[in-house]
């Protein structure tokens, strides 16, 4: 009875422990995917050497985590890829600004010549 309980205990830890992995390594994919993304009309190959260039991991592994065959992430390479999506994101984010102040600005210049031509007419 008693073994049979530290049998079940072992099991559980063992399928959480599966899950948070799974959890881990469906997350670095999806950080992979996103270094692959910039470029869509490359193949797929060249998309993930791009990526391995951009990570900074290499390419055999960038393919493994794309197809989520990766066994295990260490935990230096998950804080990595974590570190790069952070300034991915960030990145990306100042430069949606700057596009979204350049178009105010745009607008703003050709709500003032429209005015301009209103008040000549």
């Amino acid at each position: 009875m008693i073994m049979q309980r530290q049998e079940s205990e072992v099991s559980e830890k063992s399928s959480a422990r599966s899950e948070m992995t799974d959890a881990v390594i469906d997350e670095m994919s999806e950080i992979v995917r996103e270094a692959m993304g910039c470029c869509p009309a490359w193949s797929i190959k060249e998309r993930m050497a791009y990526a391995a260039r951009a990570l900074g991991i290499e390419f055999r592994r960038v393919r493994g985590l794309y197809y989520k065959e990766a066994r295990a992430i260490l935990a230096h390479e998950a804080d990595r890829l974590r570190a790069w999506r952070h300034d991915y994101i960030a990145r990306e984010a100042a430069a949606a600004k700057l596009r979204l102040t350049i178009l105010e600005e745009r607008q703003k210049a050709l709500k003032e010549k429209k005015d301009a031509m209103d008040m000549a007419r």
